[in-house]
């Protein structure tokens, strides 16, 4: 009989060796049990956000992340953008792709984090 850390260690291992294979999985899992139809009842139950909402962000960022401005149907936002909003208000900000929405927490959506961050590329790359 195996113990716990076995099981655990060879769940790790297994997945590491069909990490592709997994993924591929979750994503054809996400598209028949995810659909649109699910994300916006999603939406309204975590911001109140409806349909007609998302689709007014939407139109008003011109289909692009608010930041880099990525299109909707590029790769980098997946086809998705993800609403961007205040964890303590959950007021939305706007809609960004997932490399910028990641950027965000990351800094623990603290702008003066970021702008300590701007502060160093700019002056370690010598154009300041």
């Amino acid at each position: 009989m195996r113990t716990k850390e076995e099981i655990k260690e060879y769940s790790k291992r297994w997945y590491v060796k069909n990490r592709d294979r997994e993924r591929q999985k979750r994503r054809e899992y996400y598209k028949i049990y995810w659909p649109e139809k699910g994300r916006i009842k999603f939406w309204n139950r975590l911001y109140g956000l409806t349909k007609e909402d998302f689709d007014k962000i939407l139109k008003k960022q011109n289909k692009r992340c608010a930041i880099c401005g990525a299109e909707k149907s590029n790769e980098t936002t997946g086809g998705v953008l993800s609403i961007d909003h205040n964890k303590s208000t959950r007021k939305i900000r706007g809609l960004l792709c997932h490399k910028c929405n990641m950027g965000i927490g990351c800094f623990k959506d603290d702008p003066l984090l970021l702008l300590k961050a701007t502060k160093y590329l700019l002056e370690t790359d010598g154009v300041k």
